[in-house]
């Protein structure tokens, strides 16, 4: 039966974590050692500038004047103290319509925390460099045209907080070894073309609070072990080719607030331990192989002060 509850959409905003971009930028120190470790940071810039081709409203014209030192270029954003003085920790280039490739020297930019190159064209593939950038917290390349697998070298990554690469043409599986990343609250890899399975070892991510996977081309079952993402609040599995049941532990969220699973194969009856999710504000689980009926329970909770959407 076609069964769909959709209670109240609302604005979703955790993605918009704070930007590193309007730090206050500090002049390049002038030691021989800070100068060295400045310049490769410089040098990996001008290798990512060497890549963009396309630059219509000139944006990244102050990369390599000389007259502007490289922590004022724009979208560049330098540290402050320590060993990150002067060294580049976020680069945020985003809507600016940019055209081009990303060059492997990322990987250079040792104190880079906060990478967004999201709602511009890039194209090709993700280099596995990324994974070299070990301080890593916020990864968002969405809403550009970026193919090939995505690198397993992310899990070396260890202080993700964010991976956001929706809106591309990712293709293969969901890497396992992403499994590793306990401090990742957001993984989103909606409208992609990733296929397989969800890997089981997503259970691990016990930080996780948005697992976002729709319109994509994954099989196979729910794994239960997403019983154990405890902190989760949004889950979207919308349109992919998930079959099997409905697993009642997923009635064991007790934060969970937005649940999509309609547009997949699943059949078999609606569990009712999904009567426990006192937090749900919005369920979605239209499919024609669904029978039973929607637990009484759901649609009594009182909608949030910060409401959200589907991302």
């Amino acid at each position: 039966m076609s069964i769909m509850i959709v209670m109240q959409f609302f604005v979703f905003a955790l993605l918009c974590l704070p930007c590193w971009a309007n730090a206050v930028h500090p002049p390049i120190l002038s030691t021989a050692e800070t100068a060295t470790t400045s310049a490769t940071d410089h040098q990996a810039l001008m290798s990512l500038r060497s890549l963009i081709k396309g630059d219509p409203s000139q944006a990244l014209d102050s990369w390599g004047n000389q007259s502007i030192p490289m922590c004022q270029w724009r979208g560049v954003a330098c540290g402050t103290r320590g060993r990150r003085r002067g060294r580049v920790v976020a680069l945020d280039l985003r809507r600016l319509n940019l055209v081009g490739t990303i060059a492997s020297s990322i990987g250079n930019l040792t104190y880079l925390r906060h990478f967004g190159l999201q709602k511009n064209r890039f194209y090709g593939t993700m280099p596995s460099e990324v994974g070299h950038l070990v301080q890593l917290e916020y990864l968002n390349l969405s809403n550009n045209s970026i193919g090939g697998e995505i690198p397993p070298t992310l899990a070396t990554c260890v202080q993700l907080r964010v991976i956001d690469l929706r809106y591309n043409v990712h293709k293969g599986s969901v890497p396992r070894e992403l499994a590793s990343l306990h401090n990742l609250e957001v993984l989103a890899l909606g409208y992609n073309n990733l296929t397989g399975s969800i890997p089981v070892e997503i259970g691990n991510l016990k930080a996780l609070t948005h697992l976002v996977l729709n319109s994509n081309m994954l099989v196979g079952e729910i794994p239960t072990q997403i019983r154990n993402l405890k902190n989760l609040t949004y889950l979207d599995l919308y349109f992919n080719g998930l079959s099997g049941s409905i697993p009642a532990s997923l009635g064991g969220l007790q934060k969970l607030q937005i649940l999509y699973l309609s547009n997949n194969q699943l059949s078999g009856p609606i569990p009712t331990t999904l009567g426990n999710l006192s937090s749900l504000l919005v369920l979605d689980v239209q499919t024609t192989g669904l029978t039973g009926s929607i637990p009484e329970s759901l649609g009594k909770s009182e909608p949030p002060q910060h409401p959200f959407s589907r991302i």
